[in-house]
């Protein structure tokens, strides 16, 4: 089993609907990156929450000799188990995004060069919401 990376603008990978990356940019960047082509070949299936049937494509990194698939879909992009050239290539992506790259847990992100790079504490104790109501402070 493989694991996922993405590339969005929320902090987790579950709130990508609210912090999207838009159709709109997405294709304008895929449109002007000749290592990104669309497949018709290939797609998945889903069921969306009105009943219907949605049918996703990818881009394929066809640089890469596995020619990796890039899934748009809920305003983020994501891929199943990348090497380090792939994870450069979602760096790249999402620094032209203005997005980052992160994992499946939320919990790390990587850099440019392609390596990973662990969460890290916010620098300040997160006081949980309902000790901000009683009044507590860090």
């Amino acid at each position: 089993m493989g694991y996922e990376l993405y590339i969005t603008r929320a902090p987790s990978h579950l709130q990508t609907r609210e912090f999207p990356i838009s159709r709109g940019e997405w294709q304008d960047v895929v449109d002007s990156d000749d290592e990104l082509v669309y497949s018709t070949n290939d797609w998945y299936e889903r069921r969306l929450d009105t009943g219907e049937t949605e049918r996703l494509h990818p881009w394929r990194y066809v640089k890469h000799p596995n020619r990796p698939p890039l899934w748009f879909s809920d305003g983020a992009i994501h891929t199943t188990s990348p090497d380090q050239a792939t994870i450069a290539k979602l760096v790249s992506l999402a620094q032209t995004l203005n997005a980052i790259v992160l994992d499946e847990d939320g919990g790390s992100s990587y850099s440019a060069d392609g390596t990973w790079k662990p969460w890290e504490p916010p620098s300040r104790p997160i006081v949980p919401w309902w000790k901000r109501l009683l009044g507590a402070r860090a």
